[in-house]
């Protein structure tokens, strides 16, 4: 966001006539087609190569990557979100990126954590997509059996949402405010 200051985008953010949320969503999920796209293009080859991947309820692997898209797409709305009250986003993306990488169970297991670590782990929507993809993945396991963590996720990703639609209402009144759409 901090070159898209220089570039207007901020303005157009707040004069659009479109919803301010809707547009911080958007733009995550532009950024995430951005992101992934070359990974998603390799992993694809790898399993091709590799033999297939072998899943016990191979159903369950499109809902998996739905439920991984839709968390990124949520956590991507809201840190933009976040990056409207900065002038430089790029320390705040910093801030946010490597403990949720470190809580989140990417670099190491959850279970070697300390109970103050889990907990700040929970406050992470990838703490619960990794769990429902390994369960899905390695463990084989149901949808029946992945309820539990489906659930906290939902009232996560929901809780971010709302989280969001408030932090741009405020965003915006701040802007109008100080009269300034640029850097506030």
């Amino acid at each position: 966001m901090g070159y898209e200051r220089q570039q207007g985008t901020l303005e157009l953010i707040l004069l659009t006539p479109a919803s301010r949320t809707l547009v911080m969503f958007s733009r995550a999920a532009a950024n995430l087609v951005e992101a992934v796209w070359m990974f998603s293009i390799f992993a694809i080859l790898t399993i091709l190569f590799m033999g297939g991947l072998h899943v016990a309820h191979w159903w369950l692997l499109p809902f998996a990557v739905m439920v991984l898209l839709l968390s990124a797409i949520v956590w991507g709305g809201f840190l933009n979100t976040i990056f409207l009250f900065s002038r430089d986003a790029g320390f705040l993306y910093t801030i946010f990126e490597a403990p949720m990488e470190f809580f989140s169970g990417v670099r190491m297991p959850l279970m070697a954590f300390p109970i103050w670590a889990k907990v700040i782990s929970f406050l992470f929507p990838l703490t619960f997509v990794l769990n429902i993809l390994r369960a899905i993945v390695m463990e084989g396991k149901t949808l029946g059996s992945i309820c539990n963590p489906l659930i906290e996720l939902a009232i996560i990703l929901i809780v971010l949402t709302a989280a969001s639609f408030i932090l741009v209402r405020y965003a915006e009144k701040h802007a109008k405010d100080t009269g300034n759409l640029t850097m506030f």
